[in-house]
This record gives structure tokens, C-alpha cells and sequence, in this order.
């Protein structure tokens, strides 16, 4: 699509994210949001109002009918987005979908080809893609600054189930979530290995649910029959190493739409870099020079031109808050539908990561190493 013509949207799932991270974005970005599906009419009637969107629709197969609607976000829970989004590429709809793509490799597959064959835009919301201090990390490692990548290590804890008595609902439902902590938070960082390492050849895992039985939502008790808490270890393709802590029940580490205790330390032949997402726009780098003074790290700036993606109004010189980074996904998204640049991350990476979760799916289950 490059006529110029505003790409029209409608929004599937009107949860926290679509309403505070995918509808913003998509302002932002100049699209117009012609519809929201929902099933649950209160909430649908709240948001729609409240982010003056015109049409709603209880049913997403209505939204998908409707002529004036190019492309759809898919924010529903992870178990619906294979069905979701085949049925909106088969009714001629670009995708940006909430990660995972899908619940197994195969599914995210399908989807992937399928996307190519009807040839629409399909992107997968790995968002922390978009945090200034990544993009440029991903630049100093693409530039050999830090020289043969050799390990890897990553953290992300929340505390958004860290109590007890919190109820996950779908979330709390393997046949609906594909998994806790390691299908919530698991995605983000196995894309963001992938894209900043190369690709994982095996992995060993453990997962843990510290609390079987939660309230459900409607009374009574649920029990729940995914991980609070995953660790896995990884061999590279390229020969690095690297360690994966995954937790939605760490108290005091923030949670969704607030700041994550997310860290990544990358150590390479030449030198090493670390990263922390309460910082967007900084990296901590020990290189060049600064190993003379005693391999000691230096903390520098994320250049101007890292600080947001082209065609993105947002000025990144005013405080960030937690999702601000995170609209410059839907900026991506709709320039590559009218066609300004190419998608990414794509639905391929989308099933790269999913092949990735599988495998360490099946380690924690056989408690041996699993290729990938």
C-alpha cells in the first residue's frame, strides 16, 4: 500500500495493552482505527470510547468483513492468534500480532507461509525491538565492536503474580497460554537472543509453578497448570553460551506497563555490554580505550539517531515512560504496509522464536538437552 492513503485498522483485543501500548502506537503513527472487537461488552464499550474508535464488534470474524479495514492487531489471548490471524490473511488483511505468533512452531509456520503466499505484512509485537538501548546494541554488535560474540545472559522478573491470591484466568490455562512465565516473558528474550547472537542450536530447561491453586476469577479456586518461574541454558550456533531467568512472581520488579527488571549482558572477544530496561536509552560497555584503565565499564549515551525509528513523530529527548518505545513498533508496522520499508520482526522470526520455545518446552519435560 503506498498511495498515501491512511492505513485503516481494526484492533482485536481490548485489554491493558491494546488500550495503553497498539491503539497510542497506532495514533501515533497516523493510522486510522476504524473498529475494536471484544467479547466482553463493557470493557469494548470503554475502550472504543475512550480511544474514539467508531466501530465495535463482539465477534472479530465481523471486523474482518469489513471492507474498510486494510490491517488488523491481533492483542487476543495467546491461544486464539493462529486462528485469528489465518482467518485475517485469508480475508486479505495485513497482521501485526501480539507475540507468540503461535502455540507450536508448526502453527507459527503455517502462518508464516501463508502471509508470504498472499503477500501481506505480517509482524510479530516483540517489542523490546524498539527500546533505543537495543537498537543500538544490536548495531554495535553488527559492527564487530565487541568482536565473536562468546556468552550471553538475560533476566526478566515481574512481580505481576507475585501474590498468591492474584488470579491468572487464561493465563493460568496451558490449553489457552501455551505457558507461564516462559510463553509471557519467554518470547521477548529468545527473539532478542536471536536477533542480537544468532541462532540457538540447543537448550536444557527447568520450569517451576510455586503456586499450583490461585482464586479464579468467578469464585471458587483455579488450578493452574503453568510455570511461575523458567531457567533454560543455551548453545549458540556460533559457539556462545547462554543463561535465560524468566519470573512472573519476584516482588518489587515491576510488571505490565510498568518497568521490568530486564537485563542483558552480552560478552564478546573484544569486549562487553550491558543493558538494563529501566535505562531505554543507555548501555554500560566495557571496550577499546576503557580496557586500559582496568577493564572497568563505562556508561554511555544511546546516539540521537538510535533514539526512535525513521518516520516516528515521537521526541525522544522527554522522559520515558514504559511503553513510550514501545509505539515506535506500530510506526514499523504501518510503514511497511504502505510499503516504505521491509517488515521486521516478521512472521519467520516470529516461528524462529517459536521453534526456540518448543525445544525448551520439551527439555524441561525429558530434563535433557533438546536441539532446536
Amino acid at each position: 500500500m503506498d498511495d498515501g492513503r491512511s492505513v485503516r485498522v481494526g484492533v482485536i483485543g481490548g485489554g491493558s495493552v491494546a488500550e495503553a501500548v497498539h491503539i497510542p502506537g497506532l495514533q501515533m503513527a497516523g493510522a486510522h482505527i476504524v473498529g475494536l472487537a471484544h467479547p466482553r461488552e463493557g470493557r469494548r464499550i470503554e475502550v472504543a470510547r475512550k480511544c474514539h474508535i467508531p466501530l465495535q464488534f463482539a465477534d472479530y470474524h465481523d471486523l474482518l468483513k469489513e471492507d474498510r479495514v486494510d490491517a488488523v492487531v491481533v492483542c487476543s489471548p495467546n491461544g486464539t492468534h493462529h486462528e485469528i490471524v489465518e482467518r485475517a490473511l485469508r480475508e486479505g488483511k495485513h497482521v501485526l500480532c501480539e507475540k507468540p505468533l503461535a502455540l507450536t512452531a508448526s502453527q507459527a509456520l503455517d502462518l508464516a507461509t501463508l502471509a508470504e503466499r498472499c503477500d501481506l505484512v505480517g509482524m510479530v509485537a516483540f517489542t523490546f525491538r524498539f527500546v533505543p538501548a537495543l537498537r543500538y546494541l544490536e548495531h554495535l554488535v553488527r559492527d564487530g565492536v565487541i568482536g565473536r560474540p562468546l556468552h550471553w545472559r538475560a533476566v526478566n522478573f515481574t512481580d505481576s503474580f507475585a501474590d498468591p491470591l492474584a488470579p491468572l484466568g487464561w493465563r493460568g490455562r496451558k490449553a489457552e497460554s501455551g505457558g507461564g512465565a516462559l510463553m509471557d516473558l519467554g518470547p521477548h528474550l529468545v527473539d532478542l537472543a536471536l536477533w542480537l547472537v544468532g541462532d540457538i542450536a540447543e537448550v536444557s530447561a527447568e520450569v517451576a509453578t510455586f503456586y499450583p491453586v490461585r482464586p479464579a476469577g468467578g469464585g471458587g479456586n483455579q488450578e493452574i497448570d503453568v510455570d511461575d518461574s523458567s531457567v533454560f541454558l543455551a548453545r549458540f550456533a556460533g559457539g556462545a553460551l547462554g543463561t535465560f531467568e524468566l519470573s512472573r512472581v519476584v516482588p518489587g520488579r515491576g510488571g505490565t506497563l510498568r518497568w521490568n527488571h530486564q537485563v542483558i549482558e552480552l560478552a564478546g572477544s573484544e569486549g562487553a555490554v550491558e543493558y538494563r530496561l529501566e535505562r531505554p536509552n543507555q548501555l554500560r560497555v566495557c571496550h577499546g580505550p576503557v580496557l586500559t584503565a582496568g577493564h572497568a565499564w563505562a556508561d554511555i549515551e544511546v546516539p540521537d539517531d538510535f533514539k526512535k525509528v525513521t518516520g516516528s513523530v515521537r521526541n525522544p529527548h522527554l522522559p520515558e515512560p514504559p511503553m513510550t518505545f514501545r509505539f515506535d513498533q506500530a510506526v514499523a508496522w504501518v510503514r511497511a504496509i504502505q510499503g516504505l520499508q521491509t517488515p521486521s520482526p516478521d512472521f519467520r522470526d516470529g516461528w524462529r522464536c517459536q521453534q526456540v520455545l518448543d525445544a525448551i518446552r520439551g527439555a524441561s519435560e525429558s530434563r535433557r538437552w533438546v536441539k532446536v
